[in-house]
């Protein structure tokens, strides 16, 4: 139960050790292999995402809080699991892109001032 409590960190985890792993990076470093950023990718707005991952949080919580009580079976919670284990290859195969390195994405080339 506690699972579907978190399926969805759960999820994003999974998939980001499994695509730093398969891309030969370290699995500490930073990148735009997360949920969130597989989901921009593939057009969502960042509304979007939050709600979309805010419902599946919300009922991965619902399943293990009513299969706590009793009120479902545990086989609800293998319900979140499987929708977890499709989640996570289908997004593994969203093409992600490198960060550039910058000194700042705020300011343009030619707005910086040169000391000295």
């Amino acid at each position: 139960m506690l699972f579907a409590l978190t399926a969805v960190l759960s999820a994003d985890i999974a998939l980001v050790l499994l695509a730093r792993r398969l891309a030969g990076r370290p699995v500490l470093a930073g990148g735009p292999d997360h949920l969130v950023h597989r989901l921009r990718r593939l057009g969502l707005t960042a509304q979007g995402v939050t709600v979309l991952l805010g419902a599946g949080a919300f009922a991965g919580v619902l399943v293990g809080v009513l299969a706590h009580a009793g009120w479902v079976d545990g086989d609800a919670v293998l319900w979140v699991a499987a929708v977890a284990l499709i989640v996570v290859p289908a997004l593994s195969r969203v093409p992600v892109r490198r960060p550039r390195r910058s000194v700042s994405s705020q300011v343009r080339p030619r707005l910086r001032v040169r000391n000295g």
